[in-house]
């Protein structure tokens, strides 16, 4: 399902897994899809201060990435 979701929404960042659930809302009058993704990134290193990316220890936003 990742594959046709991403190759009609035109998406080519391999980065962004589509989870199998779909939503069906309504705003302002319109109705909409809204599709529901993760985006899976380990960084090399820290931004800010360009430390190694050892164990998965860089913490961003205050979640750690677990690879």
């Amino acid at each position: 399902m990742n594959y046709f979701i991403s190759k009609t929404l035109r998406i080519e960042d391999p980065n962004i897994i589509f989870d199998n659930k779909l939503r069906e809302i309504e705003y302002q009058g319109q109705r909409f899809k809204c599709y529901y993704a993760k985006f899976l990134h380990t960084p090399n290193c820290c931004e800010s201060c360009v430390v190694l990316n050892k164990n998965y220890t860089i913490v961003k936003m205050g979640l750690k990435f677990l690879g």
